[in-house]
């Protein structure tokens, strides 16, 4: 997933497209997008956790050319939504329950109708499950259908009709 750091770029003698951007320590593939103001990455897999320390070097086009610096660090974490899977659904007194299983933590969570799911940047509700698979609402709205035996990175979009078809039959 592309990462995004906005920079402030100014110089009143110099526009920002101009300026020049020497990255010290950068991870593999980053990179300064001076059109968009932004540090732009997208990590290459696999990628270790840990932290990433980077100077920033400006320099304008003056006479003489002048530099500032400054330090960022990132910090990679796992993903943890590649290492939950949906594992298993049940029945309980007429009620189903999704399992999600966290392979990192090694952590079962139960979940039913109308949980909520906050796993790395995934927050959605389950809206349905069945007896194969769960619908999730995303926060964008958009629906999603997670099946026994995926991680939370795999699963798709599910179109609207489709999301209709499957609020018919399991009413």
């Amino acid at each position: 997933r592309k990462w995004v750091l906005p920079l402030n770029l100014v110089d009143s003698e110099t526009a920002k497209d101009k300026l020049s951007v020497k990255l010290t320590g950068a991870p593999e593939g980053l990179t300064a997008n001076l059109q968009n103001g932004q540090l732009e990455w997208t990590p290459q897999e696999p990628l270790l956790p840990g932290t990433y320390p980077v100077t920033v070097a400006v320099t304008d086009t003056g006479t003489p050319p002048q530099t500032t610096t400054s330090s960022i660090t990132i910090t990679v974490e796992d993903d943890t939504a590649v290492f939950t899977y949906l594992v298993g659904i049940v029945a309980e007194n007429g009620e189903r329950q999704a399992w999600l299983f966290d392979r990192l933590q090694n952590k079962k969570t139960i979940l039913r109708t109308g949980d909520k799911v906050e796993v790395a940047d995934i927050n959605a509700t389950i809206e349905v499950i069945d007896s194969r698979a769960v619908r999730l609402k995303e926060k964008d709205e958009t629906f999603t259908r997670l099946e026994i035996g995926q991680n939370l990175r795999e699963r798709r979009v599910v179109p609207a009709e489709a999301k209709a078809a499957t609020t018919e039959t399991t009413r």
